[in-house]
């Protein structure tokens, strides 16, 4: 949970104290001054503020969670007023909800490294005497090191770009994200990160951006085996001739509720259904395809990943919910009626008969 404090804009341009609560589905902006307050804001308004760090703050499709009340205090009366938002955008400048600015949708997610497992990027050469020299004297040019016996090599192979595929949503990539130190007496290391991203043909509104990457992470919710939990996008925001990178908290996030019955548990690379890093091929053929047909078995693909977030959980409804799921299903997504063989239907009209007397 992040709280944060700021002045935000209402109607009018007026200028109100708040608290931001950035905190998933908890989320919560309270406004407060000692002037009178609206009642509510209408639905799916939007609410601009600068913290206190000078982050601008875009607070979009915002629902009045509590009505305006008034408390005491020493200095008078204290009007408040809650404000659930649905998206948090946070950067150096504010949004407008209804632009089409956004050029590209960034994302991580917990189980990704299982499927794009590139063992091979990252090493170490603990025997790196033969190495060692070479390197240090590209590295310190103008100082005399000395070099032990027991020198030791971390290396990146450098290829950034892990797989690029042209889809229904737009470009996709996936990307390694290392970091490092320049090293030192506390050693040196390298970490990464390994992201997604999707840039569309053409910009999107907020909205729209945030719409096209939960599409996509359903489709590694199955791939992975469970669902993923991803809180905040990051969005490469367009204003005219510049761009950057805004961070998107969203609210209603994909959450999975199984943590303590058995849903902690990380899938191995092993048994991924699709490899991204050895079968990229077959990998970008499924992912092409799932999405030019989602928009069309959307309603049974979330249905089914709404009870593939809570496994473990065989209720009535969920047995229900599971069996509908083929009835909504396209007459494109199932197989075509075809004609019974003779071989086929004798066998049964005997049958039939058989019983029959």
């Amino acid at each position: 949970m992040d709280t944060r404090t700021g002045l935000f804009k209402l109607a009018g341009d007026r200028s109100v104290f708040g608290e931001l609560r950035i905190a998933g589905r908890r989320s919560l902006l309270t406004l407060r001054n000692e002037k009178e307050l609206p009642c509510g804001l209408d639905a799916g308004a939007s609410v601009t503020g600068t913290l206190h760090d000078l982050q601008q703050v875009t607070l979009i499709d915002c629902v009045t969670a509590a009505a305006e009340s008034k408390q005491r205090s020493a200095s008078g009366v204290m009007y408040t007023l809650e404000v659930f938002p649905h998206l948090i955008v946070e950067g150096r400048r504010h949004v407008q909800p209804a632009d089409a600015c956004v050029a590209e949708i960034q994302f991580s997610f917990e189980d990704v490294a299982a499927i794009f497992y590139d063992f091979d990027a990252f090493g170490t050469l603990f025997n790196a005497n033969p190495f060692i020299h070479e390197i240090v004297a590209a590295t310190r040019a103008n100082r005399n090191i000395e070099i032990g016996p027991e020198a030791q090599i971390a290396y990146f192979t450098g290829k950034i770009l892990i797989l690029e595929a042209e889809t229904a949503l737009g470009t996709i990539s996936v990307r390694h994200n290392p970091s490092y130190s320049s090293g030192g007496p506390n050693g040196v290391k390298i970490d990464n990160t390994i992201s997604v991203s999707i840039t569309p043909p053409a910009a999107l509104k907020i909205g729209e951006a945030v719409d096209r990457a939960h599409q996509l992470l359903r489709f590694f919710d199955l791939a992975t085996g469970r669902r993923q939990t991803v809180p905040v996008l990051s969005m490469a925001v367009r204003h005219g001739e510049q761009s950057e990178l805004l961070r998107v908290h969203w609210s209603h996030h994909p959450l999975r509720e199984d943590e303590s019955i058995g849903g902690g548990r990380r899938p191995h690379p092993g048994d991924m259904p699709l490899d991204g890093i050895h079968r990229q091929d077959e990998f970008v053929r499924v992912l092409k395809e799932w999405l030019e047909t989602d928009a069309a078995r959307h309603d049974a693909r979330a249905r089914f990943n709404e009870l593939f977030a809570r496994p473990w959980q065989y209720t009535v409804n969920g047995l229900v919910s599971a069996a509908n799921m083929f009835d909504i299903l396209p007459e494109t997504a199932v197989p075509k009626e075809m004609p019974l063989t003779d071989e086929v239907v004798e066998p049964n009209v005997r049958a039939k008969s058989c019983f029959c007397h």
